[in-house]
């Protein structure tokens, strides 16, 4: 077995957590345990527009392709998803969005439970999916994600549930 350098080791580590700290991975579907739900699964109101791509391709680019359908929040809206799970605890929620190069990074607020925990960032992804990681106490069975208008100029497709346990 090839032994890994202190360089190559600290340089993961590094990375590993930018990861964490931005909240933001590639989306690369699921595992064991865990629950997603799409957002066309979920309630919506507002200026949201269901498969809509950028209104100027040619600056812009076309949000890649999703999972089924998926929605763009413009300059008001919430969208709110439902799930359960089997135990209270600490969960990892990460919510799938992608935002052209040319938007920039947009803000938007995420509400647990129909609680707002705030405006959270949402780095702008050059039209490719991407999660916002998000850590919270869920109870068990009935739980909920909300996403509502900060900024807005965001395209979202699903979010997924996994334990930390």
């Amino acid at each position: 077995m090839k032994k890994l350098s202190t360089k190559s080791v600290f340089i993961t580590l590094i990375l590993f957590g930018a990861i964490l700290a931005t909240g933001c991975v590639t989306a690369d579907g699921g595992g064991d345990g865990m629950v997603k739900v799409e957002f066309e699964d979920g309630e919506w109101e507002g200026n949201i527009v269901m498969n809509a791509q950028p209104d100027n391709p040619e600056n812009d680019g076309e949000i890649g392709a999703a999972s089924g359908d998926f929605f763009y929040m413009q300059d008001s809206g919430l969208m709110t998803v439902s799930f359960e799970v089997p135990e209270a605890g600490d969960y990892v929620v990460k919510i799938y969005y992608a935002i052209p190069t040319s938007y920039g990074d947009k803000q938007n607020n995420v509400f647990i439970n129909g609680e707002d925990i705030g405006a959270q960032a949402f780095a702008q992804t050059g039209g490719e999916w991407t999660a916002k990681w998000i850590q919270a106490t869920l109870q068990a069975g009935q739980n909920s994600v909300g996403v509502g208008h900060n900024w807005g100029y965001t395209w979202f497709d699903y979010v997924t549930v996994e334990s930390l346990m």
